[in-house]
């Protein structure tokens, strides 16, 4: 179900968020789905972004929780483009509602269903906030790379940055020896990486995505 996903990429960014752990730290310590892992991921990396979505459609912020359910829900509805809208919506209302928070359940599906159908307006290029909000960078960091770059090289610098790819949580098959293809995946470029509970997390890349379909992963 959908809503197990929603909740351990809340677990994990409650730890982020508020607990100040790191976000390696408290990705990797877990065993989680590719999905849950990657809203997280996507959350950290599209922040500005979607807080300024939100701040479209929120006249006043709701406390720390509901707001990270609502980052959840507007990356998932944004980025995700194989889920229905409906179900996105609905399961993170569901989840509000397991949390003990039925009384502003109503209030969560009213503003994710206003990020569904993008009740909000996005900076126009040329606007000083374009760049921060598109590329989802502190508008220190963007005014600061104009300063040394100049605009030009800096829009080259942020689209290379856009050049990310999501992660995947795998098992290999115990009865299988993993250390031939692991040692082939990194001398493919291939990050892979050891979980504390005895997974791996490696880079979704086209390689690992042959393998999936191979019946390898």
């Amino acid at each position: 179900f959908m809503i197990e996903h929603i909740q351990d990429a809340y677990k994990i960014l409650t730890k982020i968020y508020k607990d100040k752990t790191y976000s390696t730290q408290a990705l990797f310590s877990d065993d989680i789905s590719p999905l849950s892992s990657r809203i997280v991921l996507g959350v950290l990396e599209k922040d500005i972004y979607i807080e300024y979505v939100l701040e479209c459609l929120i006249k006043k912020n709701p406390k720390d929780n509901i707001m990270l359910i609502l980052k959840i829900g507007t990356y998932m509805l944004t980025f995700l483009d194989n889920i229905p809208n409906y179900a996105i919506v609905n399961e993170c209302v569901n989840f509000t509602k397991s949390l003990g928070k039925k009384g502003v359940s109503s209030f969560v599906n009213a503003v994710l269903k206003m990020v569904s159908t993008k009740q909000y307006e996005l900076p126009k290029q040329g606007d000083q906030n374009y760049y921060s909000v598109f590329y989802s960078k502190p508008q220190w960091f963007i005014d600061r790379l104009i300063d040394e770059y100049g605009e030009e090289d800096t829009i080259k610098m942020l689209n290379a940055s856009l050049e990310v790819y999501d992660y995947e949580h795998i098992r290999f098959d115990p009865k299988k020896d993993k250390s031939l293809t692991i040692k082939s995946l990194q001398e493919q470029g291939t990050i892979i990486r050891e979980t504390n509970v005895h997974g791996f997390v490696v880079q979704n890349n086209e390689i690992i995505k042959e393998m999936f379909k191979g019946g390898e992963l």
